[in-house]
């Protein structure tokens, strides 16, 4: 079960070793998915990927529809 730290203090934990270790619940950061579509998967013609992973302001992108016919 995943729970986000922004409730972890409703919840009731029976052993105080760790309730203690759950205090404070870490920060939340502020996240943004944004969904593009595209006509065609233009990053082909390039012998190129979808699939992003960088330190930045856009730090993950994907394609979700890979399995889908062009």
């Amino acid at each position: 079960m995943a729970v986000p730290p922004s409730v972890w203090h409703k919840i009731h934990f029976g052993e105080d070793d760790l309730r203690n270790k759950l205090k404070p619940s870490p920060s939340m950061g502020t996240n943004v998915k944004y969904l593009m579509r595209f006509r065609e998967r233009f990053w082909e013609e390039f012998a190129s990927s979808p699939n992003l992973t960088e330190d930045g302001p856009v730090d993950i992108s994907w394609e979700t529809t890979e399995g889908n016919p062009k």
